[in-house]
């Protein structure tokens, strides 16, 4: 589904993010991208959703090659992407029911699918009882599961989440990771970066552990005590 082929990043200021990174992830797998600060991550998620392109190799996803995107097509591949943030980047002038409904609506998807699809993910999300509720008017982890819910409402294939606990509590947490397991178990590919070990713990998934721009570990092919090292964070 998505592939990296020996695929390194310079940043504008020389800053050499990754080297050679190859990485290959199949439909419906639920991966974790470990790894202390600076060591890559979210410049592979922004390589994914095509914020960026690699300085030397590929990147494929669903056989294309996302290097031959032009400017235009951007947005529409990455329609077929959901994607959360930590910060949740929501509307804050608009309810959680419109904040869910404006990627479709700005599609032109006709009113009654909108509807059957909003009700859908508040359900999942849990949040149908506060559909008229504002962001403000929400505790930290309900505006991520807000955010969640407007990320798979155009039914992407792939989930990408950078830090989405980041700034949450225990419960919160706990929260946003069932609803993602949930996502996953319905047959989305997941990938996700953390910094919470007890998450990657407790979850037990593939992980992908980053160092200096490089895959040190990828436990779908090997297993060490790496991936528990204390010092990742």
């Amino acid at each position: 589904m998505l592939e990296f082929k020996n695929v390194s990043y310079i940043y504008p200021k020389g800053y050499r993010a990754l080297t050679n990174i190859n990485l290959f992830i199949d439909k419906g797998e639920f991966v974790f991208l470990v790894g202390p600060v600076g060591a890559g991550k979210t410049t592979i998620l922004k390589l994914i959703y095509r914020e960026i392109t690699p300085t030397v190799g590929k990147i494929f996803f669903e056989n294309q090659d996302l290097s031959l995107l032009s400017h235009h097509q951007v947005p529409y591949y990455r329609r077929r992407l959901g994607i959360v943030f930590q910060d949740f980047k929501l509307l804050n002038y608009k309810t959680v029911w419109h904040n869910v409904s404006y990627p479709l609506e700005v599609t032109l998807v006709p009113m009654k699918e909108i509807v059957k699809r909003v009700f859908k993910v508040l359900k999942l999300v849990g949040l149908v009882d506060k559909r008229n509720f504002y962001p403000d008017e929400l505790s930290g982890g309900e505006q991520q599961q807000v955010a969640i819910a407007r990320a798979i409402v155009n039914n992407p294939s792939l989930f990408i989440a950078d830090e989405p606990t980041g700034n949450l509590d225990d419960q919160s947490t706990n929260k946003i990771m069932e609803i993602i397991n949930e996502i996953n178990k319905m047959g989305t590919t997941v990938i996700m970066s953390t910094h919470n070990m007890d998450i990657v713990t407790k979850f037990n998934k593939r992980v992908v552990y980053i160092r200096n721009g490089m895959i040190i570990e990828d436990t779908k092919y090997e297993k060490t005590s790496v991936l528990y090292d204390t010092n990742i964070v």
